[in-house]
């Protein structure tokens, strides 16, 4: 299935302070995750974002929270987003307008991310997951949670893909714009 801007929605997991200095590839994970941020904000694409534990690991990422403005933004003491009772809410509330394309980016792959995407799913949502805008401590629990995903049709996607299919076109001032996001 294709991306379509007015049925797309971000879940944005985990991207905190203490998390992302421990991660494997973090400049991408950040750069990633912004340019999809940004774009998203563009395109007027709801947003919303979890937080684990902030006591102990601080609040999102401060070149993230500079976009969190105007967004839903939960605390869970779960590891699934889709266990949390006002996130869950939160993403079926925007599924109800239209917004039915679940894309979900952050932290730690093989587990928050992993097991939102999984619960989402299993809650008959369309998921994506965003696997250059993702990261885990070691890369090979990176690889075998991607493995998983793939197994129970999670639709795996990149931050070009993403984007691109959003725009649909070339040559537009939308374009012009996103495209230097990229670069």
């Amino acid at each position: 299935m294709v991306l379509e801007k007015e049925n797309s929605q971000l879940l944005v997991v985990d991207i905190q302070e203490k998390l992302v200095s421990v991660m494997s590839e973090r400049k991408k994970l950040i750069r990633n995750s912004l340019v999809l941020i940004e774009s998203a904000n563009e395109f007027h694409i709801p947003i919303t974002f979890s937080t684990q534990y902030t006591k102990g690991l601080g609040g999102l990422h401060p070149d993230i929270t500079k976009f969190s403005n105007g967004c839903d933004v939960f605390e869970k003491i779960s590891f699934s987003c889709s266990k949390d009772n006002k996130i869950n809410d939160s993403i079926s509330h925007k599924v109800n307008l239209g917004h039915s394309q679940l894309i979900i980016f952050g932290i730690e792959l093989h587990i928050c991310v992993l097991q939102s995407a999984l619960g989402f799913k299993q809650k008959g949502f369309e998921v994506y997951v965003v696997v250059d805008a993702t990261s885990s401590r070691e890369k090979e629990s990176m690889e075998i949670a991607i493995t998983r995903l793939t197994k129970y049709n999670i639709s795996i996607v990149t931050t070009e893909m993403v984007i691109f299919e959003w725009l649909k076109y070339s040559g537009t001032d939308t374009f012009k714009k996103l495209s230097q996001l990229i670069k």
